[in-house]
């Protein structure tokens, strides 16, 4: 434990079951189990970045321009805070707004009409791929933009409205940033929508469409 930076509260308890420790780096109170340091699992939560202390992740918030007026929620579920720039509603995920997607969705996806149908859609190129919405109207328009970077669709997914459409992108580029540990491709190389991608070494475009179809069980309106 002294190894991963843990210093010991109480006697040890046994391998399953959580030991009372102090991080010797941010000098919080955690109960990490044994075995699960043992097997290599790191010692903080906190400093891991698989724990989240409520007033940290409240400052980040009010950091990004948002002023929450719920409690913390966890940083997969949808957070109810006011824009401080325009002034609306938004429920972005902490995950989201931790690893640079921004918060307002109105502000963040210009020119999309929130209550019209909307297509979510992921495009590939050899390099890395993307998850993105945009309104039926202007779909042509959009994908023919990215055919300039090699992105080529792959799955296209119906919404109702773009409300629903923007909660799974933001589910999905959490997901990238948070489990697999994937930043987006430059800036750059894809000026409309690259904090929405991701590198194909780091996630296989399949493994991307797997997510959305079994664990999301969405159902795609076109596949290639």
């Amino acid at each position: 434990m002294t190894e991963s930076l843990l210093e010991p509260l109480e006697d040890f308890p046994g391998g399953k079951i959580n030991w009372k420790c102090r991080c010797v780096r941010c000098a919080r109170t955690v109960f990490p189990r044994f075995n699960n340091i043992d097997q290599g699992w790191g010692g903080c939560g906190y400093c891991a970045g698989r724990r989240v202390d409520p007033k940290t992740a409240e400052l980040k918030m009010i950091e990004s321009g948002l002023r929450p007026l719920v409690p913390y929620p966890g940083n997969q579920t949808p957070w109810l805070c006011v824009h401080v720039e325009c002034g609306k509603e938004v429920t972005p995920l902490y995950n989201s707004v931790k690893f640079g997607q921004g918060g307002c969705r109105f502000c963040s996806v210009s020119g999309l009409k929130w209550d019209q149908p909307t297509v979510l859609y992921l495009a590939v190129n050899d390099l890395f791929h993307k998850i993105g919405i945009v309104n039926n109207t202007t779909l042509e328009k959009r994908l023919g933009k990215h055919q300039k970077a090699g992105l080529k669709p792959i799955a296209l997914f119906q919404f109702g409205v773009g409300d629903d459409a923007y909660s799974v992108e933001q589910i999905i580029v959490s997901w990238w940033r948070s489990e697999c540990n994937s930043g987006p491709v430059p800036r750059n190389v894809l000026p409309d929508g690259w904090t929405e991608t991701v590198y194909n070494d780091d996630v296989l475009p399949s493994t991307t469409l797997d997510y959305l179809t079994n664990d999301l069980a969405l159902k795609p309106t076109k596949t290639d």
